[in-house]
């Protein structure tokens, strides 16, 4: 994809176990041009808000692109680096049982959010790059200072997902 814009995707997240809220956000540049999304969930957990910083930055597109996304989450750029959300998909969101059979054991955790992340890569091309976190970024500040925000928000929906995901373990 040679002649699509190359756009960078930077995203934090942050989350209180106290209060069990979360918030997200992701901060795009392309050329001079710059866009912050952000949101934030109740009752939730910190990796379902790495994965909906970086869903926020794609989901903000509207044109294929080659995208760097910038995370201080070792889980998200791990998983995504050796194709892990791929491989779930393609087992019917579970992990491979004690045997190593494919599908076979347990619940692959935040499935929901791993194939959002999947659907939204389709027609990019994309990157996931480590960025250690508060390493004087301006941007990885930026980010998390706008998570930080929402994740103090009262008026913020329940994560519906994660809540699902807890009954289905019960």
């Amino acid at each position: 994809m040679p002649d699509h814009p190359n756009v960078e995707v930077f995203t934090g997240s942050t989350y209180s176990k106290r209060s069990e809220q979360g918030g997200y956000a992701a901060i795009l540049k392309y050329g001079d041009h710059e866009k912050e999304v952000a949101g934030g969930f109740r009752l939730t957990a910190i990796g379902r808000m790495d994965l909906m910083a970086a869903i926020a930055g794609l989901q903000a597109l509207k044109t294929p692109c080659q995208v760097s996304v910038f995370s201080d989450s070792i889980y998200l750029v791990d998983s995504m680096a050796k194709r892990l959300p791929k491989t779930w998909s393609e087992n019917s969101w579970r992990l491979s049982n004690l045997h190593g059979k494919p599908g076979g054991g347990s619940q692959v955790g935040n499935g929901d959010l791993w194939e959002r992340l999947l659907a939204l890569c389709e027609g990019h091309t994309v990157a996931f790059k480590w960025k250690q976190g508060h390493s004087g970024q301006n941007d990885s500040y930026r980010c998390d200072a706008l998570a930080d925000q929402w994740a103090q928000n009262t008026f913020i929906p329940i994560d519906e997902g994660h809540q699902r995901e807890i009954r289905s373990l019960s």
